[in-house]
Order: structure tokens, then C-alpha cells, then sequence
């Protein structure tokens, strides 16, 4: 741990974007675009422009391996990933520092992204129509990152309402059981791929930010 906690910013910078996406896109918010079409909305712009689709990319689109990650289905999928987010980020964040948290917060939902599209590439289950959304991707890196950054440290997990503290160290073979149970039952409609993308990325970077992995190697003194 550093003796000097940076101030974390960018965390709820990026919950109060979600929070807003999610306003504007709900089907009861209508907010015209000052581009002269009456029937054209910021909602249904967002919606047709940020989700990851794998015909979207085809067609150049290559924001949406970012943008995907601020759109939601639902409140309660918004506050899901919100929550955790809120919980791990702000450590992180704090930890790192706002820049450092930036590039692991693009690497991640890039990551996610990748993995998505690798699922609907190797799953026949899975029909490459299918569109992802969420920042579960993000929330899986910050996992990933506390796995190999801090091993040792205790952590608490929501499993709904109820606490569970665990160490780091755990949250490798336990989130690698839950991705498996994901991709065994895909009607469930959660991007397994994009949650294991995210945290296989988590985990590279914390191994690499571990203050370990920089010290220099020889007989201490």
C-alpha cells in the first residue's frame, strides 16, 4: 500500500456518466438533439451508437469497444455494477491515482470487449446478433487487479445484502467457477465473455503493478 492515498475522482466521475446514460436512455426521458429532425433523441441515438455488436465493428465503429460500458438493460443492472464499481474502484483509484485507473479502466473495457466477441466466435450457442452492455467488463478488471495487485488483503463482497470477506488471493478460483457457470447456462443473457476479458486483464495488470515485479532481483544486504 502507498504511505499517500491519491484522491479518487475518476470512479465517481464515471458512475455519475452511467447514472445520466441511464436517465436519458429510460423510455419515460426525451431529450431532442438540436439537429433539426423531430424524430431524432439523444436516447435513441446512445442506444443505437453504443452497444457492442459484432456487425457494428465491422462497419469501422471501433468506439464502442469503450462506449458499451455506459450503457445498462436496467436500473438494477446499473446499480449492480454501479455498487461494485463504487466499492473496488474508489480503493483502486486511490491506490493508483486517476491516470493509472484511467488506462486500466480502457484496458479492461477493451478487454471485455475482446472477450465478448471471442465468446460469439468459439460458442455456437451463442448468435452473433447479440449485443453487450454493462460495465460488468470494468468491474471484473478491478477484481482482477486486487487478485495479483494485493493478494493478501481481505476484501468484502455483497453477495446481495450480505457480507463476505475473503481474501484477494480467492477471488481467482471463485470468480473463475462463477464465469463457468455463466457460460453453461448462456439463456441467462450475462456476457461471460466480457466478464472473463476484463478480469484476465485485471490480472495481468496487478501482477505488473505489484511492487514485487519491479524490485530488483540479487542478494538484500
Amino acid at each position: 500500500m502507498s504511505d499517500s492515498l491519491h484522491r479518487a475522482r475518476l470512479i465517481p466521475l464515471l458512475c455519475g456518466i452511467c447514472l445520466f446514460v441511464q436517465l436519458i436512455t429510460s423510455p419515460n426521458f426525451r431529450l431532442p438533439l438540436p439537429l433539426g429532425a423531430e424524430d431524432l433523441f439523444i436516447s435513441g441515438w446512445l442506444l443505437r451508437t453504443f452497444p457492442l455488436q459484432a456487425v457494428a465493428l465491422k462497419a469501422h465503429e471501433g468506439w464502442r469497444i469503450f462506449t458499451y460500458s455506459l450503457l445498462h438493460g436496467s436500473w438494477w443492472h446499473l446499480g449492480f455494477n454501479l455498487f461494485g464499481l463504487w466499492i473496488t474502484g474508489i480503493t483502486l483509484e486511490r491506490l493508483l491515482g486517476w491516470r493509472k485507473m484511467t488506462l486500466l479502466l480502457l484496458c479492461g473495457a477493451a478487454a471485455g470487449a475482446l472477450g465478448f466477441l471471442a465468446s460469439l466466435l468459439l460458442d455456437p450457442r451463442l448468435s452473433p446478433q447479440l449485443t453487450c452492455i454493462g460495465a460488468s467488463a470494468l468491474l471484473t478488471t478491478c477484481l482482477g487487479v486486487a487478485t495479483t495487485l494485493a493478494p493478501k488483503e481481505t476484501l468484502t463482497l455483497w453477495v446481495i445484502v450480505f457480507p463476505l470477506r475473503i481474501k484477494a488471493l480467492y477471488l481467482a478460483p471463485l470468480l473463475f467457477l462463477i464465469f463457468c457457470a455463466e457460460a453453461s447456462f448462456p439463456n441467462l443473457g450475462t456476457a461471460y465473455g466480457a466478464h472473463l476479458g476484463g478480469w484476465l486483464i485485471g490480472m495481468l495488470i496487478g501482477f505488473i503493478l505489484h511492487p514485487s515485479s519491479s524490485s530488483p532481483k540479487g542478494n538484500t544486504p
